[in-house]
């Protein structure tokens, strides 16, 4: 890695993990919009939610969340994802002195694929 000039780096699984478990923080997304969070709700959208993005289709959450009868507003839904992503996720506990070490020497980018906006 002697020649690298640059290094880039992914944010989620990478830069950033989730505290908690990615189906409790779409189970207290439901819960928040619809008064109730259902299994099979969880189960679809991610079936769903999987299936969009792997074919790099456009708004996957929305889309994802509309695959889903009883669900009165997927951007609602998305939307309340979004914010509740962000708290629930945090940097690993040697990010910051990696970077650090990296940094001298190579200039460092970040890549996702994360929500808009």
């Amino acid at each position: 890695m002697t020649n690298a000039k640059a290094i880039v780096f992914d944010l989620d699984g990478t830069l950033l993990e989730h505290r908690q478990a990615y189906s409790e923080i779409l189970a207290a997304t439901f819960e928040t919009v619809e008064g109730e969070a259902r299994e099979e709700w969880i189960e679809r959208y991610t079936d769903v939610f999987d299936e969009l993005f792997e074919a790099y289709e456009p708004n996957p959450v929305p889309r994802a969340f509309a695959s889903i009868d009883a669900c009165s507003d997927p951007e609602l839904l998305a939307d309340e994802l979004r914010r509740r992503e962000a708290p629930a996720c945090e940097p690993p506990d040697a990010v910051h002195a990696d970077l650090d070490r990296l940094s001298d020497g190579h200039r460092l980018g970040v890549l996702t694929n994360g929500f808009e906006g």
